[in-house]
């Protein structure tokens, strides 16, 4: 099974204020894996998004 989550929603999800949630750090272990266990993604790349 595929899933498939709109990025405008996770957006709205950093977006409220004085909402804590786990979404950044979600992404960043998401991006990290793309970048050193499965090497879909440079490092730079990572890093730049990760900046962004």
């Amino acid at each position: 099974m595929k899933l498939l989550f709109n990025a405008s929603a996770l957006l709205n999800i950093l977006r409220i204020p004085g909402e804590k949630t786990l979404t950044p750090y979600e992404i960043g272990n998401t991006l990290w894996k793309e970048a050193t266990l499965l090497n879909r993604i440079s490092l730079e790349e990572t890093t730049q998004l990760l900046n962004t």
